[in-house]
């Protein structure tokens, strides 16, 4: 979804996804990455505060999860988030139902 919507023109926009079967888990981008740098095997696994629960050599970005955290928290049905920090694409969560805005000033991915 990333590279189709062209969501990946900088190294802060973060993605979050659910481990399924684990709750309060997340898989996350590493902190500083350009996306074409991104595997699924330097994603980092995380708790719902922002820490590593794996053995990552890979640094987080606590403070890019915070949003998440709380949206993660509060929509069970969120599978996965992502915020970017260009001025047209901000943010939004995808859910079985679809696509919202997280925030009244935050894109819906279409």
């Amino acid at each position: 979804m990333a590279a189709l919507y062209k969501f990946t023109d900088l190294i802060y926009t973060h993605i979050t996804a659910r481990v399924p079967g684990e709750d309060g888990h997340f898989l996350i981008n590493p902190y500083g990455w350009r996306w074409e740098e991104i595997t699924a095997s330097s994603l980092v696994k995380i708790d719902v505060e922002g820490n590593k629960v794996d053995d990552s050599p890979y640094r987080v970005n606590p403070a890019g999860f915070t949003i998440h955290s709380a949206v993660h928290m509060n929509r069970h049905d969120a599978a996965w988030i992502m915020h970017t920090h260009t001025p047209r694409r901000r943010g939004g969560v995808l859910h079985g139902g679809g696509a919202f805005a997280a925030q009244p000033d935050l894109a819906a991915i279409p």
